[in-house]
């Protein structure tokens, strides 16, 4: 039996990141809290001129979701859950997706973010919180044991910040 292809034109495989970011503790979507409005915006417009193109189509959208190590685990899953839904709410809202399209992870305490930050730091202690994060015992004990909690604070400053937050 003979097979043949047709041949397709025009065809574009892109994709787009949007990082919003929520105050400690928070899962309000704040457009003013480190430019969220600007970076919503702007996603907004470019989804829309994609979608603008004739055929184009979404194959999928992931939004995940995480919460920085600090507090408790329990508040820390709901903080993930309840940021990964306002955002969720956000795109809805503005009519740039259908529910169908759209997938969630919501990570809890993002250790593997903190790993990712960790792997492309140049810190002098990057290997100790790296061999932290991948032991299975208490995490946050063992970071806060680390040069007598120096290096937990210069974290809790430096990385925690991105961890309170939802990329999609």
């Amino acid at each position: 039996i003979p097979v043949s292809a047709q041949a397709v034109s025009e065809v574009w495989v892109t994709s787009d990141t949007l990082q919003v970011f929520f105050r400690q503790g928070e899962s309000d979507l704040d457009s003013v809290f480190r430019d969220n409005g600007t970076s919503l915006k702007e996603f907004s417009e470019r989804f829309h001129t994609l979608m603008a193109r004739p055929r184009s189509k979404v194959r999928s959208v992931l939004i995940v979701s995480g919460a920085s190590p600090e507090g408790h685990e329990m508040l820390n899953r709901k903080l993930s859950d309840s940021r990964a839904k306002a955002v969720y709410d956000y795109l809805l809202s503005h009519k740039l997706l259908d529910p169908s399209e759209i997938e969630v992870e919501s990570r809890g305490v993002d250790w593997k973010g903190l790993a990712v930050q960790m792997e492309q730091s140049d810190k002098e202690y990057k290997d100790a919180v790296l061999e932290c994060l991948n032991r299975s015992e208490d995490k946050v004990a063992s970071l806060m044991a680390l040069n007598d909690g120096a290096v937990w604070k210069d974290i809790y400053d430096t990385y925690f910040p991105d961890l309170r937050g939802t990329m999609v």
